[in-house]
């Protein structure tokens, strides 16, 4: 029974799931109803008196260690679902001003006709706001 619990420990701590999926059917091949430390626990209740101890001790070990291994497994995956959406922008969020008014060094289409529509409007404007 020894060597089907280090086996079982063994496989837990080298798990490396790749997909969500694969660390919920761990979780439930291991430690399931129908699972693999149940069947050890059940294998338990026929072990000699004089090993129950260690053998609890070892089961109790591995069952600390799956839950752990499969709870940081969820944690790094959620956190990299989550450093992934970091990335993106955030669409909820308001939208920054803008400043009125031309920047003909964002329009390099306008070419040299839109120059000097523009500065002819920028002086007329100017020339109306002095008159009033």
């Amino acid at each position: 029974m020894t060597d089907k619990i280090n086996e079982l420990l063994r496989r837990v701590e080298e798990f490396k799931p790749k997909a969500a999926a694969e660390i919920e059917e761990f979780r439930i091949k291991v430690l399931g109803k129908k699972g693999e430390l149940n069947a050890l626990m059940e294998e338990f209740k026929t072990v000699a008196p004089e090993l129950k101890r260690e053998m609890g001790q070892q089961l109790n070990k591995l069952k600390v260690t799956a839950l752990d291994r499969i709870n940081a497994l969820r944690e790094q995956l959620q956190d990299a679902i989550a450093d992934d959406g970091a990335a993106t922008e955030d669409m909820t969020r308001p939208g920054s001003a803008e400043p009125y008014g031309m920047c003909l060094s964002l329009c390099p289409s306008a070419g040299a006709a839109g120059v000097a529509a523009a500065a002819a409007l920028v002086l007329s404007a100017a020339a109306a706001a002095e008159h009033q």
